[in-house]
């Protein structure tokens, strides 16, 4: 289906099938009497065969738990600590909140973190056909999904605040073996 529609925020109108066609290589769109100046087009179809994303997620644990824990690695690290500023911050919230900081023997890949203005949300990193370079710009890509849940790294009622707690009062192998306790500060500043 191919849309139009006059600004961001206007209704959309299907165009009829008929007026428009794909390119030789089916990643181009014509359409008839060509695409009018100044007008949004949206083509909507059932995509299919997505890219995999996650992947990097699951690479930077286990290159981190090499270094830390492989005596054949080329560099041994007796501490690990996630650096990223804005994408790569949001890139280690949301290898935490997914869990990676456990490797598959289950010990703590990063000892702490410091995402550096990462904005509220995870990022699109790790689901089906995820976008990680994508931002949530105000004109151009306000309807589309760039920021998700949650919104916060304030402990929340919920199973969080049960493992900050757990956390917080020991470090018995059993706990660190289904969760991992991690020590991360956050900042969300620019410099002048």
């Amino acid at each position: 289906m191919l849309t139009e529609r006059d600004e961001i925020l206007a209704p959309r109108r299907v165009l009829p099938r008929a007026a428009w066609h794909f390119g030789a290589s089916a990643t181009t769109v014509a359409l008839d009497g060509g695409f009018a100046p100044g007008k949004i087009y949206e083509l909507v179809y059932r995509a299919r065969d997505p890219v995999v994303t996650g992947l990097g997620l699951a690479a930077q644990r286990d290159a981190v738990a090499w270094l830390k824990h492989d005596p054949a690695a080329p560099a041994h690290v007796a501490r690990a600590y996630g650096y990223g500023i804005s994408q790569t911050g949001r890139f280690l919230r949301q290898f935490f909140y997914e869990g990676f900081n456990l490797d598959e023997e289950g010990r703590n890949v990063f000892d702490g973190a410091m995402p550096i203005v990462s904005g509220a949300a995870l990022g699109s990193f790790n689901y089906r056909f995820a976008q990680p370079s994508r931002d949530a710009a105000a004109f151009s890509s306000f309807l589309y999904p760039t920021d998700r849940f949650p919104f916060t790294d304030a402990v929340k009622p919920t199973r969080s605040r049960a493992l900050a707690t757990a956390c917080s009062r020991t470090r018995r192998s059993i706990l660190r073996k289904r969760r991992s306790c991690i020590s991360s500060r956050r900042t969300n500043t620019m410099a002048a």
